[in-house]
């Protein structure tokens, strides 16, 4: 039943996307946009043990800088693999909040999981623990103008963080990648 609420809300969300693929993207952007769509894995940063940039990172980068980045992350959302919906709602956190806060309902009721990826670390994870995480110890930023900065200076004395994406974790994470 989950299962299927997922879905319904993702057939909802994509019928109110963009079906067809933006226009006017650079040759560099509709590869990007192909990569994410058909991404195998999430990654908050550079992995492995030399920290090497994988190429879906590179894509995010390269779509968050295009003047049309607020549809090519409604268009992901929309068709994208399980992982390629996860940048995009990286994406539509600065670009859409309204959008934002649709694709993350829908999205935390997901019973996928995906490959994760941070540093040398890999595994499965659910959808829904990476859109929201239940733990306490989970940053909550104030919105897209909040930074991780402020929020770890205000939380020294917190042990641990733990990263998502309604609290901005994810999404802040992978725009420090891009500056």
């Amino acid at each position: 039943m989950k299962t299927l609420l997922s879905f319904v809300s993702l057939l909802i969300i994509a019928a109110t996307a963009w079906a067809e693929r933006p226009t006017g993207l650079s040759p560099e952007a509709q590869d990007a946009l192909d990569v994410l769509l058909r991404a195998e894995s999430f990654c908050d940063g550079p992995i492995g043990i030399v920290g090497s940039t994988p190429d879906t990172l590179k894509a995010f980068r390269l779509l968050a800088k295009d003047p049309q980045a607020g549809a090519v992350f409604k268009h992901l959302v929309a068709k994208g693999s399980a992982s390629g919906q996860l940048y995009a709602l990286c994406g539509l956190y600065f670009t859409d909040d309204d959008y934002f806060q649709k694709a993350a309902a829908a999205l935390r009721r997901s019973a996928t999981a995906v490959e994760f990826h941070s540093g040398c670390f890999g595994c499965r994870m659910p959808v829904a623990a990476i859109v929201e995480s239940k733990s306490p110890d989970a940053m909550r930023l104030k919105g897209p103008k909040d930074s991780m900065d402020r929020w770890l200076d205000d939380h020294a004395k917190q042990e641990n963080v733990v990263l998502d994406m309604v609290g901005g974790g994810y999404p802040n994470a992978l725009r420090r990648l891009r500056q």
